[in-house]
């Protein structure tokens, strides 16, 4: 049986925006770094790169999520669960933002 979800105090959800607050933040930088990078590399290279970029990213989300799953199967610390939750939120955003990047390359293409 599931054990009951422990009360959340006001600090709790605090952290839990601010920490939602830096993802969002972080999510519009590397955004933007992306954008740029793909502006200034050589059109031929741009596919290759984002490939690399999403291999990459796929990786650290295995990394993350097998650390996460290590910490609930051994009754880690909430701030080490908090960690390794953050780090998967960071993987999916990057994928994200590659897939759009790679998404708008291949409407580049068509056109």
């Amino acid at each position: 049986m599931d054990e009951p979800l422990q009360d959340h105090t006001e600090q709790d959800h605090m952290e839990n925006l601010q920490l939602l607050s830096q993802l969002a933040r972080e999510y519009h930088q590397k955004s933007t770094e992306l954008e740029a990078f793909l502006k200034d590399l050589e059109p031929r290279r741009v596919c290759g790169q984002l490939i690399l970029r999403s291999e990459m990213t796929t990786n650290n989300f295995r990394i993350a999520q097998q650390a996460l799953f290590n910490e609930i199967s051994s009754k880690g610390s909430q701030a080490t669960l908090r960690s390794a939750a953050m780090a998967l939120c960071r993987c999916f955003d990057e994928m994200r933002i590659l897939f759009n990047a790679m998404a708008a390359e291949g409407e580049k293409e068509k056109g």
